[in-house]
């Protein structure tokens, strides 16, 4: 049988842990969390730190590009600072839900991505890492 909550999602979810921050456009400092799942729609993070129902967020999400399914976290003080085999997604997020853990450490916010693009630099660097790993297998 189906949930209410599963015939409202628009779009498939997969069961992905990202690294990500998120900031409160001109306040504050970022704020580290990570996903559980990801849609096209968006996703469901666990933080520290808790952020108002329909707050408007900025959002850096680094998504692996060479295989591997986990990354350190983000540092809160260089927000671009990756490594060249990922890419970083940045967003505007709007935070759906939040969710109190209980007696577990951290808050759960389900957020919808509002507009993303992705960090052109890094994705070149990606690019070119990629063109330079295929000549080495072929040489």
């Amino acid at each position: 049988m189906t949930s209410n909550a599963e015939c409202r999602r628009a779009s498939a979810r997969c069961k992905l842990s990202y690294p990500v921050r998120l900031h409160i456009p001109g306040e504050g400092q970022w704020v580290p969390a990570t996903t559980s799942d990801v849609s096209s729609d968006g996703f469901y993070c666990t933080s520290a730190s808790p952020f108002r129902p329909h707050a408007e967020l900025d959002c850096e999400i680094v998504i692996p590009t060479d295989g591997v399914s986990s990354t350190p976290p983000l540092s809160t003080a260089h927000p671009t600072r990756v490594a060249q085999s990922q890419l970083v997604l940045r967003c505007r997020v709007q935070v759906v839900r939040l969710v109190t853990k209980g007696l577990d450490p951290g808050y759960g916010m389900a957020c919808r991505i509002e507009h993303y693009n992705v960090d052109e630099q890094n994705l070149s660097r990606v690019a070119q890492d990629s063109h330079d790993r295929h000549a080495l297998e072929t040489a």
